[in-house]
C-alpha cells in the first residue's frame, strides 16, 4: 500500500429500506463540483427549502454530475435510468453519504459542518414529510 492509498477514501455502506448498498469515492476531478454544492447549502437551517435557494443552475448541475458520477462508479452494472431514477428518489442521503466518503469534514469548522449537516438532514425530512399522504376528513 502506497503512503497515500492508505489515505483515502473507502466504500461506504449506506441502507435503503433495510438493503445494504456500498457506495464508492469520487476523485479529486470532481473537487470544484463539491465545493459548488458545499457553497450552495448556506442559510437558514430551520428553512429546508432555502437549502436549495442558493443552489442555481451551476449547483443543480454540480450536484447532478456527482451523484450520476457516484453511482456510474458505484453500480456500473445498472442502467443510467435506473441509476438516474435512484439518484432521484435518494438525493438526500446519497449527498450526505457522498459528502461523507469524499471530504474529510474533521477538518471543516464545526460550525459549518453542523450547518451543512443540519440543512440536508431538514430537507431530507421535508421532502419525506410532503410525501406523507394527506387524510381528508369528510
Amino acid at each position: 500500500m502506497s503512503s497515500l492509498s492508505k489515505h483515502l477514501g473507502e466504500p461506504q455502506p449506506m441502507e435503503i429500506n433495510g438493503d445494504q448498498i456500498l457506495i464508492k469515492p469520487l476523485t479529486m476531478e470532481y473537487m470544484p463540483d463539491l465545493m459548488k454544492i458545499m457553497k450552495s447549502f448556506r442559510g437558514d437551517p430551520n428553512n429546508p427549502q432555502g437549502a436549495f435557494e442558493n443552489l442555481g443552475d451551476e449547483g443543480l448541475n454540480a450536484l447532478t454530475k456527482v451523484i450520476n458520477a457516484t453511482l456510474q462508479k458505484s453500480f456500473p452494472d445498472e442502467t443510467d435510468e435506473i441509476r438516474e431514477q435512484f439518484g432521484l428518489k435518494y438525493l438526500f442521503p446519497l449527498i450526505d453519504k457522498i459528502f461523507e466518503i469524499n471530504l474529510d469534514l474533521e477538518n471543516v469548522k464545526e460550525d459549518a459542518k453542523t450547518k451543512i449537516l443540519e440543512r440536508l438532514k431538514k430537507a431530507q425530512e421535508a421532502r419525506d414529510a410532503s410525501q406523507i399522504p394527506k387524510v381528508e376528513s369528510s
